[in-house]
């Protein structure tokens, strides 16, 4: 399903005229000379903004169906990396992104392409654009601080150098609330992904005043949105690298045939070869059981023939309000995942499953499954 997306009208071109005879005086006024200039073009709108941490990521939308990506050392820092293109949407609800002019060292070079999952005004998770880095990249709708309290469930996207998927002292999913008027964000459970999801208690991501979207604390890079998503890079200055987390508002779940229907997705697996631990997904949910298979070109929809299976019938708000646990299975090999979902998000009315698991790969490692309705 390609997505509808709201487009701005252009301004209109500046061309400047006059009138030669100033109107009720009865002298000849000076000819005013009347300027077409065709290269006062307005620059282009972006319908929609995203930013993250790690470094800091920034990505524009525009309504004239261009992009252009960002990468700092910080907020506020000169890019060294940048990609600008066009894009469109592909019949499944990808992003496909070419690329057209890009620098930084790194970068991915001109006429290559890349690909991105967007949840409107939520979050986008967007494909390597660096040829050093084989992470996805998840950012929120960015730029603006809330202006409210945030209530939230949290997956872990990216983990820290010492963390084990496999541990009962793991941390990968659970509650995250953000308060207003104090300026404090915080963990309130963290449940591992072994049986029972035992909690690991409350976690203090540290206070501070939010600028353009950006609360950086002592501990952590925060990014908020007025949508109530919201990244972390929790303990940012960690020697392991600290752990990243996507936050969604938090929604008490009706029955699991709500997230009955087709999914657009994107699977990360830490534990893959390198060149495999991202890929677009495309997966059809009834009655919690989720079958789907590995997208191999983006742009024609082409599948792998690599099925997989994802299990969420067994449970429904708990360990909480709007999360749910189950597994996955990859070519036979099971993992366990956790999960926080929303039948209709408040923007696109979108059904959405994010979830954090074990590796197929390797088990200690993360494996992230985000889902959005197609259909």
């Amino acid at each position: 399903m390609s997505q509808a997306k709201f487009r701005r009208p252009l301004l209109a071109s500046a061309v400047i005229t006059a009138i030669a005879v100033a109107a009720g005086c009865g002298e000849e006024s000076d000819p005013v000379v009347v300027v077409d200039n065709p290269t006062l073009t307005p620059p282009p709108v972006a319908m929609a903004s995203y930013s993250g941490p790690g470094s800091n990521w920034n990505v524009d939308l525009n309504d004239d169906g261009s992009y252009a990506i960002s990468r700092s050392e910080m907020p506020g820092a000169p890019a060294d990396l940048a990609v600008s293109g066009q894009y469109s949407y592909t019949a499944e609800g990808f992003l496909s992104l070419t690329i057209d002019a890009s620098s930084g060292d790194d970068a991915v070079v001109r006429g290559n392409t890349s690909w991105a999952l967007e949840i409107p005004n939520y979050s986008l998770t967007l494909s390597p654009v660096s040829t050093v880095d084989d992470r996805a990249v998840t950012m929120v709708g960015g730029g603006v601080c809330p202006s409210s309290d945030i209530n939230a469930n949290w997956i872990a996207i990216a983990s820290s150098l010492s963390s084990d998927a496999q541990s009962e002292a793991g941390s990968y999913f659970g509650s995250l609330d953000y308060s207003y008027a104090q300026g404090s964000t915080w963990l309130r459970s963290q449940h591992a992904l072994t049986g029972g999801n035992p909690d690991q208690g409350q976690y203090s991501l540290g206070n501070g005043f939010c600028r353009s979207g950006i609360i950086s604390s002592p501990s952590s890079d925060i990014y908020l949105s007025m949508s109530g998503a919201t990244t972390v890079h929790v303990d940012a200055a960690s020697p392991d690298g600290g752990t990243f987390v996507l936050a969604l508002p938090r929604t008490t779940l009706g029955s699991i045939d709500d997230f009955d229907g087709n999914y657009a997705g994107v699977v990360t697996d830490e534990g893959a070869l390198v060149g495999q631990k991202i890929r677009p997904v495309v997966v059809s949910c009834t009655s919690g059981i989720c079958s789907g298979d590995f997208v191999s070109d983006v742009e024609s929809g082409a599948l792998a023939g690599t099925p997989f299976t994802v299990d969420l019938s067994g449970s429904i708000n708990a360990p909480g309000p709007g999360l749910t646990t189950g597994t996955v299975d990859i070519g036979g090999i099971t993992g366990n995942i956790g999960c926080m979902a929303d039948p209709a998000t408040e923007y696109s009315g979108q059904r959405v499953i994010s979830c954090a698991g074990q590796s197929i790969e390797n088990g200690y490692a993360l494996l992230n499954l985000i889902l959005a309705s197609n259909d």
